[in-house]
């Protein structure tokens, strides 16, 4: 594990949150394959807290129309 890789900051979040997200081997697993392939993050928007319905809908929408 390097430092700055995607798989230490995974592995951090997974330890210092608390509440459930799911499986922690599977963010494992999905950090190494983030680290192994070199796959970087795209932003493409920024929202206000108080657009947060509007985010999380267009958000709803990529999912449904991206099956």
């Amino acid at each position: 594990m390097t430092e700055g890789s995607f798989f230490a900051s995974a592995s951090m979040a997974a330890r210092t949150r608390t509440g459930k997200v799911g499986r922690r081997g599977h963010l494992e697993a999905l950090a190494r394959a983030v680290d192994a392939t070199g796959l970087k993050p795209v932003i493409d928007a920024c929202h206000p807290p108080e657009a947060l319905p509007a985010a999380l809908e267009r958000v709803r929408k990529m999912v449904v129309e991206s099956h």
